[in-house]
């Protein structure tokens, strides 16, 4: 809606020589008239100035709806940002294989950018990688466990430290530890099981387990073969302290 600007003289004549001489106050009144039409015009002028009409949708927006283009008259795209964005996504559907490949293509030719753009959004968009990640693994099966047996022997440490941080909140118990803790945890026992005192695979023992409200920290672990976690169960048993004492 577009409002009138306010005149730039008062309507009725204020000096007392007009009011006494008809042509005067004709042209007095002609004069204000046309001050009243070119400020309407000048506000028309200025609103179409910093609106646009879409050639789609027929709806007058600000400028700032629309994308800059320098080949345009005005600087600006016919179409608005809402339009365009409905657009490009009916055509991604459309041509979606299409659309895969020009991303493929990109990124072999573009290596380091598309990376670094690919770990940004991942930073800044953690719940929307994780439902996509899932989503994926669901689709394929059997990649995602081959993809998860690769990682696991690659990040032996990492893996160890992710698996007891999901059986931790499966337990909602409190604390955690990185997979730098868990190596030179390991190291200062020499990478043996403090059970039996053998080199092997070691794996992570919660002193008091999780089922009966021990941590997730560091302070609560102790490093032993598969052999002697399977037998030590969920007993409270603290083989550190015999160990460190031998």
């Amino acid at each position: 809606m577009i409002i009138p600007l306010r005149p730039c003289g008062p309507p009725e004549l204020a000096n007392a020589s007009a009011a006494c001489d008809p042509q005067v106050a004709a042209a007095e009144e002609e004069a204000y008239r046309g001050r009243e039409q070119w400020g309407n015009v000048r506000l028309l002028e200025l609103v179409l100035e910093t609106t646009k009409t879409c050639r789609i949708c027929k709806v007058a927006k600000p400028l700032n709806d629309f994308q800059r283009r320098s080949e345009s008259a005005d600087g600006y795209r016919n179409d608005c940002r809402d339009c365009r964005a409905i657009y490009y996504s009916e055509w991604r559907k459309k041509h979606l294989e299409e659309q895969r490949q020009i991303s493929r293509e990109y990124a072999a030719n573009h290596r380091e950018k598309s990376r670094a753009r690919a770990n940004h959004w991942r930073i800044n968009n953690p719940s929307q990688k994780h439902a996509a990640n899932l989503q994926w693994a669901r689709k394929n099966r059997d990649k995602a466990v081959l993809s998860n047996l690769n990682w696991r022997r690659r990040n032996p440490e990492k893996g160890i430290v992710y698996a007891n941080a999901r059986r931790a909140r499966e337990a909602d118990a409190d604390g955690s530890f990185d997979a730098e803790e868990w190596r030179v945890f390991l190291q200062a026992f020499g990478g043996k099981c403090v059970c039996c005192g053998r080199k092997a695979k070691l794996t992570v023992d919660h002193i008091v387990p999780l089922s009966c409200g021990g941590t997730n920290h560091i302070e609560n672990l102790q490093p032993l073969c598969l052999k002697c976690n399977s037998a030590k169960g969920t007993k409270t048993i603290n083989f550190l302290v015999a160990y460190e004492a031998t």
